[in-house]
């Protein structure tokens, strides 16, 4: 996986290209395991929430080709971040559609997980959006996702399918919407939380 480095300020940079994902998996086939997800959470199927850019719903699944993804990205950090430490991720779907009417700035500095009531939260080292399907009939600016830096300069960009974006997690981005698509745009979005298990204090006790 071979990424391009876009500079938006001294101090903040995205990286983007193509993931290579259809290379080895059929774009159609992992679409329809994505949707298949979808329906494993009925409430966002009746009720889509429009404080949020379509649906959003977690992926639990160990399909082959997220498997793929995570590989291709932990190599790409440690390759050209020289990032060599474990890390967890969380991955959701960000489907989609003209009947969406929202869309925000919105970063991912933290990520919570959720354990019998109990919540954790972690700091986000990176995000990654990957495009499994974009949408048709645009025009304008539709489908773009934008950047803010600090400064609030922002910065836009039109992503392709099977392409990556990989930027700093609080960077604060949106999404345009998709006002006259007939196919819903399918973005996967993860948070990668890299952490040293040397710094733990790992102890024995008797508690």
């Amino acid at each position: 996986m071979i990424l391009e480095t876009i500079s938006l300020d001294e101090n903040t940079k995205i990286y983007k290209g193509k993931l290579g994902l259809f290379d080895k998996f059929n774009q159609k086939e992992y679409i329809d395991k994505i949707i298949y997800l979808k329906h494993l959470y009925p409430e966002y199927v009746s009720h889509p929430r429009t404080k949020f850019p379509g649906y959003q719903y977690t992926i639990f699944a160990q399909y082959d080709e997220i498997d793929f993804m995570y590989s291709e990205v932990k190599n790409w950090a440690k390759e050209n971040l020289n990032i060599h430490l474990e890390c967890m991720i969380k991955s959701w779907v960000y489907m989609s559609d003209k009947s969406n009417v929202y869309s925000g700035y919105h970063a991912h500095p933290k990520t919570q997980y959720e354990d019998r009531g109990i919540i954790k939260e972690f700091d986000s080292t990176f995000v990654t959006t990957y495009y499994l399907q974009m949408p048709n009939n645009l025009e304008g600016d539709d489908g773009y996702i934008y950047f803010k830096t600090k400064d609030e300069k922002e910065f836009g960009f039109l992503p392709k399918e099977d392409e990556i974006i990989i930027f700093p997690a609080d960077l604060e981005h949106n999404v345009r919407l998709n006002k006259k698509s007939t196919i819903p745009r399918i973005c996967i979005a993860s948070n990668y939380m890299y952490f040293n298990y040397k710094d733990a204090k790992l102890n024995k006790t008797l508690f």
